[in-house]
């Protein structure tokens, strides 16, 4: 039986994705590995117990920087943003195999697999004590 304190802790969950879903033009005709259709599809999620300091930490980050530009799409949730944040840099790693990003927040992931390596599973799942890294992933 949990505790009452395990009871009354909540856990927030914040899921996005990068890529496109869309596997078929409008005729039915399967266009995966065809340009304009994306190479990958990801879904990502943060957990917190705690998403007020997640969003006042992104919302101050968002005050500091003074760079004038047009933004892309409406702010929305902060953890939302976390979230497609961590999913673009793994995105940007196996579509162009550029790391830099992920490895700035790679301390921050506690499970990333690569579904479609079938050669390597069970070792196709990464985690603190087996490290990704661009070397090991599958070709797409």
């Amino acid at each position: 039986m949990p505790s009452k304190k395990a009871l009354k802790e909540k856990l927030y969950f914040f899921v996005d994705e990068a890529g496109d879903a869309t596997f078929y033009n409008q005729y039915g005709r399967l266009i995966v590995g065809e340009e304009g259709c994306s190479k990958i599809l990801l879904l990502g999620f943060i957990k917190t117990e705690h998403p007020g300091i997640l969003r006042n930490a992104v919302l101050n980050l968002q005050k500091e920087i003074t760079v004038n530009i047009m933004p892309q799409s409406p702010v929305g949730e902060p953890c939302l943003q976390i979230a497609d944040y961590m999913n673009w840099a793994v995105q940007r790693a196996f579509v162009k195999g550029e790391d830099r990003y992920l490895k700035f927040v790679e301390d921050k992931i506690t499970y990333l697999c690569d579904v479609y390596d079938f050669d390597k599973y069970p070792k196709n799942f990464y985690s603190k004590t087996n490290k990704f890294d661009i070397t090991k992933m599958s070709p797409l």
